[in-house]
């Protein structure tokens, strides 16, 4: 093990250690003191005011046009008690500002726990820097008040979005919380188009990443266009590095974000009034197979095999059809 990474699991490890709370992981300590500093403010909402948690931390916000990162922290000496300054880049999305300041605040509870690695020389940490984006998350979207707003919604971008909207984040962070608590099971996929009409991939909010590309072109290309389109049932595939290719069948939501198209995938239905998928009746679907044949083969083949013997038509090509997503 080379210096840099014994230092950084040391970091995390005593961090774990000194907030006291038995055999927890990581993400549930720093949440625990997102939660200490939430008690202390008094607010058990969304923050619609930094100025109490930065006071509380020791903080000083210093908003600069000159920064190329998103933004650090910088302590003022050599222990907490001297408190921090932190600079913050103002060019950007106000979304992106909140969960910067909402990032940095939680580096100040390495300095205060763990002082004697944090006040000395020390190389960015990757697993304190994915820390302190939980502990952001759990700061700007508060797990209870999350978990309230959502108890009758069924997952759609249009709740995705008022949502974001509501805790001043980015679509993004607010799925991935949702997903964090459980509360959505879907997935979150962003697009670019090519300039000969194609829609390739850019990033995917989800459990198993693949290179996914649309069974039906007209699906994107709509949402491209602007038109409304509702929630949507359809196959999406993938081929492997063996050049085997795989369908699932998804409901989605698409929706253009500038020079971007957001999608919603999911195996369940997204909004109210569709039945759930069937896999083996879908009128895409050929198996080629009878009644009769496909119950014995299912007896014969092994249960994780199953599904993919289906087979699905997608543009003139036949694809193996694997498990839904989600």
């Amino acid at each position: 093990m080379d210096r840099s990474t014994e230092s950084s699991s040391r970091l995390v490890r005593l961090l774990v250690e000194r907030t006291g709370l038995g055999n927890a992981d990581p993400s549930s300590a720093i949440e625990y003191h997102v939660d200490k500093l939430r008690q202390a403010v008094g607010n058990a909402e969304m923050v619609s005011d930094f100025g109490p948690y930065l006071k509380l931390r020791e903080v000083k916000l210093w908003p600069s046009s000159e920064l190329v990162c998103d933004g650090y922290i910088q302590p003022h000496g050599s222990s907490y008690s001297e408190g921090f300054t932190m600079l913050v880049k103002k060019k950007q999305p106000q979304s992106r500002i909140r969960f910067t300041i909402a990032h940095e605040l939680c580096h100040t509870f390495f300095y205060e726990i763990v002082p004697e690695l944090k006040f000395a020389p020390h190389q960015t940490d990757p697993e304190e820097e994915r820390l302190c984006n939980v502990g952001a998350a759990a700061l700007l979207m508060p797990n209870d008040d999350v978990m309230k707003a959502t108890r009758k919604d069924t997952p759609s971008l249009i709740v995705l979005e008022q949502l974001a909207e509501h805790y001043g984040v980015s679509l993004e962070a607010m799925f991935l919380r949702l997903r964090h608590l459980a509360r959505w099971r879907c997935e979150l996929l962003i697009w670019h188009r090519t300039n000969d009409g194609r829609f390739l991939m850019d990033r995917a909010y989800r459990r198993r990443k693949k290179d996914w590309n649309w069974g039906d072109l007209s699906i994107p290309q709509d949402a491209w266009e602007g038109k409304k389109a509702p929630t949507k049932r359809t196959f999406v595939h993938f081929q492997d590095s063996r050049g085997r290719d795989f369908a699932r069948p998804v409901y989605c939501q698409v929706k253009r974000r500038a020079n971007s198209l957001v999608s919603l995938w999911s195996h369940q239905p997204l909004d109210q009034g569709l039945p759930a998928i069937r896999c083996r009746l879908s009128a895409a679907c050929e198996t080629g197979d009878s009644g009769r044949s496909a119950k014995r083969r299912k007896r014969q083949e092994p249960q994780h095999r199953q599904s993919e013997m289906r087979l699905v038509n997608i543009s003139g090509r036949t694809i193996m059809l694997g498990q839904p997503v989600g």
